[in-house]
C-alpha cells in the first residue's frame, strides 16, 4: 500500500514537472512572437518616416540649382522644416524628436537622377562615429567543375538601409583573366563594358564562360567585378576558378 502511494506521488511530481516545462516553452514562444511583432511595427513606422523625409528632400532638391553628377551633400531635417518642405517634426517610435541632428544624404547620380538616404539620430541616441552608407553586394559562382562547361553566374543587390528601404543598383562591369603557364602570370582576355541595371534592387547574370574568350588548355580563371549602387557606394571583388 505504501509503495503504491509513493508510486502515485512520484508520478504526480513527474506530471507537474512536465506541465511546468510545457508552460515555460509556451511562454518563450509567446514572448518571441510579441518581440517579433514589436520589431516589425517599429521597422514599419521608421520606414514611413524615411519615406516622408525622402519626399521632402526631393521637393527641396527640385527647387535648387543643378548640381554636378557624382557629388554628395547633406541637408539637416531642421532646414527641410524651416523651408516648409517638411510640414511637421519627425519623431521616432517612442515620440523622441529627430529634428536636431538628423539629416538627409543626397547623392547626385547623374544630371537626371538623385538618390536620398536619411540618417535618423533621435532623442538621446548617440551619434555614430562614421557615416554608414549601404553597400551593394556581389556573389559569383561557377555552375560546373569544368571550365569548358561552366556558366559564369553573378548575383547583385543594391543594399538595404537601417529602416529597411531597398537601394537600387546603378552600374556594373567585369573582366575575365586566365593564368598562362609559360609566363606564369595572369592575362586579361575579356573586358566588359559598363552596364546599367535599370535601377533594379537585385540582378542575376548567367552565361557560358567560354562565350567570353577562348579557354582551350586553360585551368585557372579569375573574374574581377565592380558594382555601384545609386548612393555612389562601390564594391570591387575578385573570384577564382580552378578546373
Amino acid at each position: 500500500m505504501i509503495k503504491e502511494v509513493q508510486s502515485k506521488r512520484h508520478l504526480a511530481v513527474i506530471e507537474l514537472i512536465c506541465l511546468i516545462a510545457i508552460v515555460f516553452i509556451i511562454c518563450i514562444m509567446i514572448l518571441g512572437e510579441i518581440s517579433r511583432l514589436l520589431s516589425k511595427n517599429q521597422n514599419h513606422y521608421m520606414l514611413q518616416q524615411d519615406e516622408k523625409v525622402v519626399k521632402a528632400a526631393k521637393r527641396y532638391f527640385s527647387a535648387q540649382d543643378r548640381l554636378i553628377p557624382q557629388t554628395t551633400l547633406r541637408i539637416p531635417f531642421s532646414e527641410l522644416k524651416e523651408q516648409h518642405f517638411l510640414q511637421e517634426d519627425v519623431v521616432d517610435e517612442t515620440g523622441s524628436s529627430c529634428m536636431e541632428r538628423s539629416y538627409v544624404r543626397i547623392h547626385v547620380v547623374s544630371a537626371k537622377e538623385v538618390s536620398y538616404l536619411p540618417y535618423f539620430i533621435c532623442g538621446s541616441e548617440k551619434e555614430k562615429d562614421a557615416e554608414w552608407v549601404p553597400e551593394p553586394s556581389i556573389s559569383v559562382y561557377f555552375s560546373s567543375s569544368s571550365i569548358q562547361k561552366t556558366n559564369l553566374v553573378m548575383n547583385f543587390s543594391g543594399g538595404v538601409t537601417d529602416t529597411g528601404r531597398e537601394i537600387s543598383l546603378d552600374t556594373y562591369s567585369f573582366s575575365l583573366w586566365v593564368f598562362k603557364t609559360p609566363s606564369m602570370d595572369w592575362e586579361e582576355v575579356y573586358q566588359a563594358d559598363t552596364y546599367d541595371f535599370d535601377r533594379n534592387y537585385s540582378y542575376s547574370f548567367s552565361k557560358p564562360l567560354k562565350n567570353f574568350a577562348d579557354l582551350s588548355n586553360v585551368t585557372n580563371v579569375k573574374v574581377e567585378v565592380t558594382v555601384q549602387n545609386v548612393l555612389g557606394e562601390r564594391v570591387d571583388s575578385v573570384f577564382y576558378f580552378k578546373d
